[in-house]
C-alpha cells in the first residue's frame, strides 16, 4: 500500500521541478486552491478543505503538462483514498494551509529545492499518518 505515496512523491516532485522550469500560467489552479483552502479554513469547512487540498496537488501535478501523468496521479489520489484511516489526531487546519501556502511562497520566490523539500515534507507527514493510525490498536466501538 505505502508504494502509492512513493510514486506520489515522485510524480509530485517532479511535476514541480517541470513546473518551474516551465511556462508561466501553470500555477493559477494551485493559488486558486490555495485561496479554497483558506476559505475552509475560515469557515471550519472540513469538505472544503480537503477538496481544496486535492485540487492544489492536481495544480502541482499539472506542472508536468501531462494528461497521462494527470490521469495516473488521480488514480493514485484515488487508491489513497480508499485505504485511508482517520483515527487520532488530524493536522490543525490552519497548519494544514500555512504548510500549503509556504509551498507557494517557496515557487513564487523561485526556490526549488525548499518547494520541494516542503511538498515532499507535507506528503511524507501524510504517510507517517497512516502508518501511525494502522499501527494503534483498533478502538473499542461497543463501550
Amino acid at each position: 500500500m505505502f508504494d502509492v505515496y512513493q510514486a506520489r512523491r515522485i510524480i509530485e516532485a517532479a511535476s514541480l521541478r517541470l513546473g518551474m522550469a516551465g511556462a508561466d500560467g501553470w500555477m493559477v489552479p494551485v493559488l486558486e486552491s490555495l485561496r479554497e483552502m483558506e476559505a475552509a479554513v475560515a469557515a471550519g469547512d472540513l469538505a472544503g478543505l480537503l477538496h481544496a487540498d486535492r485540487r492544489f496537488h492536481e495544480g502541482i501535478v499539472a506542472g508536468a503538462r501531462s494528461q497521462r501523468v494527470a490521469r495516473f496521479y488521480r488514480n493514485l489520489q484515488a487508491e489513497i483514498r480508499l485505504t485511508r484511516v482517520w483515527r487520532g489526531e488530524r493536522e490543525p487546519s490552519t497548519v494544514f494551509f500555512a504548510r500549503h501556502k509556504e509551498v507557494v511562497t517557496a515557487i513564487e520566490s523561485g526556490d526549488l529545492r525548499k518547494a520541494e523539500d516542503l511538498l515532499v515534507g507535507i506528503i511524507d507527514d501524510g504517510e507517517a499518518r497512516i502508518r501511525s493510525s494502522l499501527e494503534a490498536p483498533p478502538t473499542d466501538l461497543t463501550t
